[in-house]
């Protein structure tokens, strides 16, 4: 058996996975004890995240933290690994989305903006090639994880920690760290995603690549009341 890490960027599991499939309550031990390929003896979880900031929803903090608590009182191979959630200013050009400058300029958060501007200001509908008015908008972005979690992958690949050594995530900003460790160091690497998730960057990366299921995820759920070690109870989030 390979005794096997797993390093999950905890915003990209959150968004790509867990809340498209209702699964929020995640028990990551149990869970990624039960994705891993046959042969794969989990011996540890690094979840890097941050802690989120109440600009877009006042509550957010709160169920992060109770989910974090449970998390630390329940799964006992899991470390949790913080960077931070900043929330700055930006500026940046209105968009119309459709042809060729649309297909080269899109992103999810540009079109958040685009569309947010188009509908508050009645834009007009701009030719092709035309760029709108500059506005400015609070962008909130978490900040670390993305390098917290390459430079643990490095180093415990480099240390020996394990015998495997698998992420859990979609940014394609972690080849270079995977090649390091599968081409330089020379020890299983592979990589975990959402069911028809996942890129050809990433894949061509690892060593080995597989599917987690909405179905696995919610077969591990925690109980949805747990007592702490100081004896309080955590208590699953409502609509979780």
């Amino acid at each position: 058996m390979k005794r096997t890490i797993v390093y999950v960027d905890g915003f990209n599991l959150y968004y790509r996975a867990l809340k498209p499939w209702n699964a929020r309550w995640l028990d990551l031990e149990a869970f990624f004890s039960a994705s891993l390929p046959e042969g794969h003896h989990l011996i540890q979880v690094k979840y890097f995240t941050a802690e989120v900031d109440p600009f877009l929803d006042a509550n957010a903090p709160i169920r992060q933290r109770i989910y974090l608590a449970a998390i630390r009182n329940h799964c006992h191979l899991v470390q949790t690994i913080k960077g931070q959630f900043a929330v700055y200013p930006i500026s940046a050009h209105v968009i119309r989305p459709f042809g060729d400058r649309f297909k080269r300029f899109f992103t999810r958060k540009n079109r958040v903006l685009s569309e947010t501007n188009l509908h508050l200001n009645n834009r007009q509908p701009m030719t092709e090639n035309e760029l709108g008015e500059k506005v400015h908008v609070w962008r909130p972005e978490e900040k670390g994880s993305d390098v917290n979690l390459a430079a643990h992958l490095v180093h415990d690949a480099w240390r020996g920690a394990a015998d495997s050594f698998v992420i859990c995530s979609v940014d394609s900003d972690l080849c270079g760290a995977l090649k390091i460790v599968r081409d330089e160091i020379k020890v299983d690497v592979g990589l975990l995603v959402p069911e028809g998730s996942g890129t050809k960057a990433l894949s061509q990366s690892v060593s080995w690549k597989a599917s987690m299921t909405a179905e696995v995820a919610s077969r591990c759920q925690l109980p949805e009341q747990i007592t702490s070690s100081t004896g309080t109870n955590i208590i699953k989030p409502e609509n979780w």
